[in-house]
This record gives structure tokens, sequence and C-alpha cells, in this order.
């Protein structure tokens, strides 16, 4: 799959991927934070397929869409409060999806194994009180909460600046295979996102590249690869309506 940041939908973004029977599945996340909403999906998604030159040789001009597109809201960083009297919620029922990435899955297959564990010492013991639940709520933010926190000021970030992803971008390509799988590890919630902070070498890279990024896009006055203005007209339009 590719990830496709596009600056009208961040801290948001659009994710193309190709089934195993070569058919295409192109899907778009709005996060918190930017000014695209779910009314803005189709329409952005159109100019995506049309005008974005990496989504535009992906589907070629002869495509057709398979299936009507589907819109669906899902609760981001965790619920206020995820148990209650015998009760636990796992998974999006308790808003465990990253805010940065949409992605859920892995905090879901962690928090089930919280939850088992709880249920196991709740039986041992005879207690299902509402203080024997919360444990598992406890342990939940222990082991992703700040993850998510983290997740939320670096959505902030994006959204203001950019260009750090162009910085990412060209420092991960630097470094080739390694990097996508480190990336991919940190975005679906297999590795922390502090992760990268304990690795000294990846953020110099990142940084440096971002002050070229800097002189080379505001300085210099370089056209960016890829077109920045998909979806902007609509979005703002979108926007201004109540």
């Amino acid at each position: 799959g590719v990830m496709v940041f596009n600056r009208s939908v961040l801290p948001g973004y659009s994710a193309l991927f190709r089934h195993y029977n070569d058919d295409m599945y192109l899907g778009t996340y709005i996060l918190p934070g930017g000014k695209a909403t779910s009314r803005c999906i189709a329409p952005v998604e159109l100019e995506l397929v049309q005008h974005h030159p990496y989504i535009q040789k992906a589907f070629g001009d002869r495509y057709e869409f398979a299936e009507k597109r589907i819109v669906a809201p899902i609760r981001l960083g965790g619920v206020v409060k995820s148990y209650g009297r015998q009760v636990l919620l796992v998974g999006d029922s308790a808003g465990q999806v990253d805010p940065l990435t949409g992605e859920g899955i892995h905090c879901a297959m962690q928090a089930a194994r919280i939850a088992s564990q709880c249920l196991s010492e709740m039986f041992h013991t005879g207690d299902f009180s509402l203080a024997a639940c919360e444990a598992y709520s406890l342990r939940c933010w222990d082991l992703f909460g700040w993850d998510f926190i983290a997740s939320q000021l670096a959505a902030v970030a994006i959204y203001r600046f950019p260009i750090l992803l162009d910085a990412v971008a060209v420092a991960g390509a630097r470094r080739g295979q390694a990097f996508l799988d480190f990336f991919g590890e940190v975005m679906t919630g297999v590795r922390s996102k502090a992760a990268f902070l304990q690795q000294p070498d990846l953020v110099r890279d990142i940084v440096l590249e971002l002050f070229r990024q800097i002189w080379l896009q505001y300085i210099w006055g370089c056209t960016p690869l890829v077109p920045q203005d998909i979806g902007e007209k609509v979005v703002a339009r979108r926007a201004a309506k109540p």
C-alpha cells in the first residue's frame, strides 16, 4: 500500500492498495484537526484519480468503480471510560484508534490480550467489581495511551507545517527498505512513536532534510514533486457550509 498525504485533507491522508485480484482500493482518512470533513471525500478522491500523478498512473484512463463508496465515522484516541461494571470495551468501541493514522487493529489486539488477562484474574479472585474492571482501562492507557497523545501532537504539527512530510519522505527514501519497515511498524502501532527518538541518526537526517526543503521550496522557489492544491477548493467550499 501507498500513503498519499495531500495538503487539503491534512492531517488525514489517502491510502492506495492493490488487491490480490488486481483491483485498486483508494480510501481517505479524515482525521480531527483539519478543515476537511467526510463530505469532502468523494470529490477529493475523484480529483486524486484524475490529477495526482501516482494515483492517476495506478488507475489508468479506463477505470470504473466496482463498489459504492462507504463513509463511516470511528472514535479516535480512546474514550474517557472504556469500562463499566462487568463491561470492558475493546477496539473501535473504546476508540482505541491512533489519532495520527486512523489505524486500530494492533491496539485492539493488545487491548483484547489485556482484557483476557483481566477477566482471568476476575474469575480467579471472584472480584467483578467496577474497580476490578478499571484495571483494564489503566493497563491499556499505560501500554498505548501516551502514544495517542504523541500522535495528536504530531497531527497538529503536520497540519501546520506540511513540509515536515516532505522532509520525512526524502530522508526515508535515502534509507530505503529499512526505513519503510520501521515507518510501517510505527504507523501501525507495532512500535511507539517514541521509537523515532531512539534513532538519533534518523532524527538528524530528517532535521537536516527539513532545512534543505525549507531552502528549496520557500527560498529557492522549487516546485514540489506532486501537486499540492488537489481538493483545496472543494474542502474550502464545503468547510464554509454550515
